[in-house]
């Protein structure tokens, strides 16, 4: 155990961030699909169940700095049935780019809008299931490597 937490000094590489909107882009005029499964053990909170969401998403870019996504969560944590539980979309305009070889900087803001028609339970900001509304952040983005 060790020598694998300590191997890890000695590696470099790109993050991938799966549940985060990073503010680099897609390629330009690119099109791209991603789903996503949440799965949960027996919850006695929820009648000892088993509790799942599927959240299939399609993702274009319009060109290098604009890029919109549209989903919608499939799920049986708020209700005993699977069934669609919410939609959303989120927009991206990347601002900001430095780019050179192996370093990179970028700065974007995106708003995302959800519907759901899952009642409110949790006290927690999740635009892809649990709540409705709207949402607005900027992100920066500059890879490890740049780092020094």
């Amino acid at each position: 155990m060790i020598v694998l937490l300590l191997s890890g000094l000695w590696v470099r590489g790109q993050e991938l961030y799966v549940y985060t909107e990073p503010a680099s882009n897609m390629p330009a005029h690119s099109v791209s699909t991603k789903v996503s499964a949440n799965i949960t053990g027996k919850n006695h909170a929820a009648g000892n169940r088993f509790m799942q969401r599927y959240t299939p998403e399609f993702m274009l870019a319009l060109n290098r700095k604009w890029m919109v996504h549209a989903g919608l969560t499939v799920a049986d944590v708020h209700t005993s049935n699977v069934r669609w539980e919410s939609v959303y979309t989120l927009i991206k305009y990347r601002f900001y780019s430095v780019d050179d070889v192996h370093k990179h900087f970028r700065m974007a803001v995106y708003a995302i809008g959800a519907y759901t028609r899952s009642p409110f339970e949790y006290d927690e900001i999740d635009m892809q299931g649990d709540k409705s509304g709207v949402e607005v952040m900027t992100r920066y983005w500059m890879p490890p490597a740049t780092i020094k």
